[in-house]
């Protein structure tokens, strides 16, 4: 099984709403996650979400990931203005989630993927 891993970084939910998500995720096929949940309030909890790339339903795992990321970040929407999501590239870089569309988040989802 080759897995590629993407790593989104979480401030200001409530681990009850991280767990609610990564929940989500172990419905999905071809999927597995891991939630780091942060020692300190102030620090951010990450997630890792792996897609499995071998399998032939991995550009609809991640997808519905998609989807399941797009559908929580506008459900928690101006709840505080303290929230983030971001997704963390290997160089460390910080991509913004909440302002990308489904099929944005499915294009940088299946890119990594791909391996691009």
């Amino acid at each position: 099984m080759q897995e590629t891993t993407v790593t989104i970084e979480f401030t200001g939910y409530t681990d009850r709403d991280l767990k609610t998500l990564e929940g989500q995720f172990k419905h999905i096929h071809a999927v597995g996650t891991s939630l780091v949940e942060p020692a300190h309030t102030t620090a951010p909890a990450l997630l890792a979400i792996g897609i499995d790339r071998d399998r032939e339903d991995a550009r609809e795992a991640a997808l519905r990931v998609a989807q399941a990321l797009y559908t929580f970040l506008h459900q928690h929407a101006g709840i505080t203005s303290t929230t983030t999501a971001s997704l963390v590239t290997i160089e460390g870089e910080r991509d913004d989630l909440a302002p990308l569309s489904v099929e944005e988040i499915h294009t940088i989802l299946f890119a990594a993927i791909q391996g691009e």
